[in-house]
């Protein structure tokens, strides 16, 4: 585990281009699901992953029950798709494939670098 606190901040904030970089990997993700294009979508999932590991060992930290830790659902759910893709299980490959990336939206969403959300009542003002 990496302690956050005694370690140095750059001043460079990354996270605009990394969102930007996420965006264009949903984006690769929604056109290989679209057209069937399962190993690519497979692929694209793992790019996601990569751009949002950081996220998941930091969101990680915080949690105290190992089996709510984000890293442990990534790692079912890449499980469950070796599963599928090793028996030639298309329909189930699909399903996990798509849970794969519900769950690294959320991670997405956990880590901040989601929508960006406001009281409803803000315009009203």
């Amino acid at each position: 585990m990496v302690d956050y606190e005694d370690k140095l901040t750059s001043d460079y904030n990354e996270a605009a281009f990394q969102i930007s970089r996420l965006q264009n990997i949903k984006l690769q993700c929604e056109n290989a699901r679209a057209n069937g294009n399962l190993i690519r979508y497979k692929w694209k999932l793992q790019s996601f992953e990569i751009e949002l590991c950081a996220d998941i060992e930091r969101l990680d930290d915080d949690e105290d029950d190992e089996k709510k830790r984000y890293s442990k659902k990534v790692e079912k759910i890449n499980n469950q798709i070796a599963t599928a893709e090793n028996s030639k299980n298309i329909k189930k490959m699909f399903e996990f494939l798509m849970d794969k990336e519900k769950l690294l939206r959320l991670i997405q969403e956990a880590a901040g670098k989601g929508s960006r959300l406001r009281p409803q009542d803000d315009d009203l003002m």
